[in-house]
């Protein structure tokens, strides 16, 4: 109940503490390198609240959270507004590319990771089976069932929640969205993106796929778009935005600093 989210100025503020203490992060809008809105399933169906987080480049990389708020959509777009206040385009001029994972791709990417898991499963399978027979065989059969349809189930959600994912590039922004069960919305400000680098997995190259790597200005942190079908297009026209927008990391905001102590 002590936590409190303050907009003020050229500023996000997060006061928020314990039983004994008070703690305050304080947040340049202008030097904001990403921001997520995260609708989580229940949370959002029963409560109707939602997370945003904030990453910004400074001294130290900050990163602040907004938990469960009311009006989520509302808060969020209202940030948006704040900083186009402050310096950023943030208007979706010009679509310039869309991309998705490609489906071949994520589904030998977990496939490879689900290997070692497939490994554990036939131990399990072969234990249980030898403990249950004992009992009675029909709790063997039904065991080998539930675990084969467990692991099943587990491969299915993780494909389908790499899958959901597009990768919007404007002119002023990349936007990024996932809509599965909960739902994630994402914008990188073109201002603040200082690098875009594409690698290849032997499994990529393999199907002509590709990784990117995005850097923002003064933000140790990577963001990475993974099984990108026209990744060097996309680095092409990301690398001709990063050259043609300044930075506004560590610039005055166009508002003066409000001193006042809060009421």
């Amino acid at each position: 109940k002590k936590e409190t989210y303050i907009f003020k100025g050229n500023r996000l503020i997060v006061r928020e503490g314990g039983f004994f203490s008070d703690h305050e992060t304080e947040l340049i809008i202008r030097n904001i390198t990403q921001v997520w809105m995260k609708l989580p399933f229940i949370e959002g169906k029963i409560f109707h609240t939602g997370n945003i987080l904030v990453e910004a480049a400074g001294s130290a990389d900050t990163e602040i959270s907004l938990l469960s708020i009311e009006n989520i959509e509302g808060v969020y777009k209202n940030l948006i507004l704040i900083m186009e206040e402050q310096g950023f385009k943030l208007k979706r001029d010009k679509l310039i590319q869309q991309e998705v994972p490609n489906g071949t791709g994520v589904f030998f990417e977990i496939g490879f990771n689900y290997l070692r898991g497939l490994i554990g499963l036939i131990f399990m399978m072969v234990v249980f089976s030898f403990l249950l027979a004992q009992i009675n065989p029909i709790y063997s059969v039904i065991s080998i069932f539930f675990l084969s349809g467990l692991f099943l189930t587990a491969f299915i959600f993780n494909y389908l929640n790499l899958k959901r994912r597009t990768y919007y590039l404007y002119k002023d922004m990349i936007e990024y969205s996932k809509v599965f069960f909960s739902r994630h919305y994402s914008f990188i400000p073109m201002e603040n993106l200082a690098n875009c680098e594409i690698t290849q997995t032997f499994l990529e190259k393999v199907f002509d796929l590709y990784d990117i790597k995005l850097s923002c200005q003064g933000a140790q942190n990577k963001i990475l778009f993974k099984n990108i079908a026209n990744g060097k297009q996309f680095k092409t026209n990301i690398d001709k935005l990063i050259d043609e927008t300044p930075s506004l990391v560590g610039t005055k905001g166009r508002e003066k600093e409000i001193k006042e102590d809060d009421k």
